[in-house]
């Protein structure tokens, strides 16, 4: 359920958000961890005693300034994406193996698909980082890859822009050579309302 803004929630969802479901759905769709619970957020709404989980995320995402000179606009963007497991420690378990185990899974479902279900250009594992957490009898072993994504986007849709409706325009051009700015041609368009006669100086459009 969403909290956000009628206006926001409508736009055209944000390439991260697409990607971060696209990769909850590979995972879903491979049944490689059928009793792991998947979120493709950061946050994971559940208690220690129902691991194992894996939450899907992108972090801090860079642009490639050089794409702002491409015509038209479309930026080179890299996020990283993050696709993390959870897991209990058990005392009776080897947590260091069930976590590389896990990182196997993992990559192996990203490997079958590079392009993330079409919605990146690239996706290239750069890092690995596992960890313990919590104190006494709950303990949660944490294993991260963190995957370097590439994806182009362009400038904003024009369904995502919302631009007043055109009225009318005035207009003035020089008619040959340079003119003083009280020499030039004029002309005032605006959108015929069968109700409103144009004003002085308006033309109907043809």
């Amino acid at each position: 359920m969403s909290h956000l803004p009628d206006a926001v929630a409508s736009l055209t969802p944000h390439r991260r958000k697409l990607i971060r479901h696209a990769v909850k759905a590979m995972y879903v769709a491979s049944e490689i961890m059928p009793e792991t619970k998947i979120f493709a957020s950061r946050v994971m709404p559940i208690q220690e005693d129902q691991l194992p989980a894996m939450t899907i995320y992108c972090e801090d995402e860079e642009v490639d300034l050089r794409s702002h000179t491409t015509a038209p606009l479309e930026l080179e963007r890299l996020p990283v994406l993050s696709v993390c497991a959870h897991l209990a420690v058990t005392a009776d378990g080897n947590i260091d193996d069930d976590l590389d185990d896990y990182c196997r899974a993992m990559e192996r479902v990203i490997s079958l698909d590079d392009q993330l279900r079409g919605t990146v250009e690239s996706c290239k594992l750069i890092r690995t980082d596992t960890a313990i957490s919590g104190s006494g009898n709950t303990l949660v072993g944490t294993a991260r890859l963190s995957y370097l994504v590439k994806y182009y986007e362009g400038a904003p849709r024009a369904e995502d822009v919302e631009l007043d409706d055109f009225d009318r325009a005035d207009i003035r051009y020089n008619t040959g050579g340079d003119q003083e700015a009280g020499d030039q041609a004029h002309d005032r368009v605006g959108l015929a309302d069968k109700n409103q006669p144009l004003a002085d100086g308006e033309s109907e459009p043809e």
